[in-house]
């Protein structure tokens, strides 16, 4: 009874299988082993970077939002692992990353091959274009984005 005296309806569950709970979703683990947990300063930077993106990002996202290649879903800004990739796809998991300048020097050549291993360990491949490539030649940015698309499709449905 509530505190007006009235009965409450109580609402069935429906059963689950044996050994299955209700606290997690099935994906949850492989969301969790993914993404990792999220830290407050890590949500906080993800809206950072998606509020002040470079102008080659804005360029990529006009073509890869809305399901517009290989009709499949991409996020910005997302934290994979320890990372916060530019561009992911979870069914696919593919990273798409717009170098600057700085990733081609000694140093930030080095970070992104440790990344990109790291990354590649969670199964997640990752696309690194150049920002002159993306304000230059969006359609072979495009081209390319495509075609690793279809290659997971294709992997994942044999």
């Amino acid at each position: 009874m509530n505190h007006e005296g009235h009965k409450e309806k109580q609402i069935p569950q429906s059963p689950l299988p044996f050994g299955e709970s209700r606290q997690h979703s099935p994906l949850s683990g492989e969301r969790d082993r993914v993404r990792g947990k999220m830290q407050r300063k890590n949500i906080e930077r993800c809206r950072d970077l998606r509020k002040n993106q470079t102008d080659a990002e804005k360029k990529l996202w006009a073509v890869m939002r809305a399901r517009q290649i290989g009709e499949v879903k991409f996020r910005r800004q997302v934290p994979v692992g320890k990372y916060i990739l530019d561009f992911y796809c979870p069914q696919c998991k593919i990273g798409i990353e717009a170098d600057g300048g700085q990733h081609y020097e000694n140093a930030g050549r080095k970070r992104d091959k440790l990344r990109t291993e790291e990354l590649s360990k969670l199964g997640v491949e990752i696309l690194r274009f150049s920002d002159h490539d993306i304000l230059t030649n969006i359609e072979g940015v495009f081209e390319v984005i495509q075609k690793a698309i279809e290659m997971k499709k294709c992997s994942s449905s044999v």
